[in-house]
């Protein structure tokens, strides 16, 4: 066995997680709303079976945003079916006690009890769940990146896919490490605190490519270019801005 190295360090892609969500969110429950959903919409799309992430994140944010509208009839709907699904199992067992045939013994308000829970499920944690860590990987706010990342290894619990089983044993030990390292006071955890974005591939893959289209074909091989230009990507990125501000929305005119 090979000594355990103090030197290196392994960290879960925070930006995978996010990705495969919308994926396994897609696998629990397009059968039952989100298909049926995406047709109403886009009536004349084929829906794949894993969607592009703009178009899932999309679709998922105008789902949400709908919510607020059908909420308080959702909920009321759920405690009619839990009041005929409490007095149909009472008359069940009321019948039984006086040796009265019953017409089944499978409750047929069950069902329909369940399905609403779950759609109370998809709209009041599911989908905010993905959509607050999302947000917390850009947020440079480590607490509330753990406080989500905890939220959606719950998320993966409820899941079924087997994609869903290997993201769960990920985080769990992902998060046992964070656990560990917190303990130990080890310097990772310093890092994470002050920048955990500089640990998300997302944010590794935008630098590389503002590297490589800031290089000219000539340089890319060569060691010592490449290491000032890569010194050089911030202060090249900055300086675009300050050139080409960003538009605010108070300055588009409608």
């Amino acid at each position: 066995m090979a000594p355990l190295r103090h030197d290196l360090f392994l960290v879960f892609g925070y930006w995978h997680a996010y990705s495969y969500a919308h994926v396994a969110l897609w696998a629990e429950f397009r059968a039952t709303f989100l298909a049926d959903a995406f047709w109403a919409i886009f009536p004349d799309q084929k829906l794949l079976r894993r969607p592009p992430l703009v178009q899932s994140a999309t679709f998922f944010t105008w789902i949400r945003l709908t919510y607020p509208e059908f909420r308080d009839l959702l909920q009321e709907r759920i405690r009619e079916q839990a009041n005929e699904m409490a007095a149909y199992d009472t008359e069940l067992v009321q019948n039984i006690e006086k040796g009265v045939m019953h017409a089944s013994k499978n409750n047929p308000f069950r069902p329909k009890f369940i399905r609403l829970l779950n759609l109370q499920t998809l709209m009041e944690f599911c989908i905010p769940v993905i959509q607050d860590y999302g947000v917390a990987i850009k947020g440079n706010d480590y607490a509330i990146l753990e406080k989500c990342l905890y939220a959606l290894v719950a998320f993966f619990v409820m899941c079924n896919a087997h994609g869903s089983l290997e993201y769960r044993r990920s985080l769990y030990c992902f998060l046992i490490m964070t656990r560990y390292w917190t303990y130990h006071q080890l310097p990772i955890m310093t890092l994470l605190h002050a920048n955990h974005t500089l640990f998300s591939e997302e944010s590794g893959e935008i630098a590389l490519s503002v590297l490589a289209t800031s290089q000219p074909a000539s340089n890319r091989a060569k060691d010592d270019q490449v290491r000032k230009d890569w010194q050089l990507v911030r202060s090249r990125f900055d300086r675009h801005r300050l050139i080409n501000p960003p538009i605010s929305r108070k300055s588009i005119a409608f």
